[in-house]
């Protein structure tokens, strides 16, 4: 009898480690479901004007010449940013 009351006991202490196991995942969950849902609202806002133009100004030629860039190189960069 005496050992199985103490096979129960047992078992009752590592559904409570379980339990307790359980409670904090449950916690981490909450946690992340929350931040998600902050990451997926600043997402929204990020996109919402979805203008995804380059805005810089145009670099001129003189630029690239004065860097010593012949024209060909020049051409290719005026392409290339275009």
């Amino acid at each position: 009898l005496e050992a199985k009351c103490e096979s129960m006991q047992n078992t009752i202490d590592d559904m409570e480690r379980r339990l307790l196991h359980v409670g904090e995942l449950e916690g981490k969950c909450h946690s992340l479901e929350a931040k998600c849902g902050s990451l997926e609202r600043s997402l929204q806002s990020l996109t919402k004007n979805k203008k995804w133009e380059y805005s810089a100004p145009s670099i001129p030629s003189d630029y690239w010449s004065e860097l010593g860039f012949d024209d060909i190189d020049i051409e290719c960069m005026d392409l290339f940013l275009l």
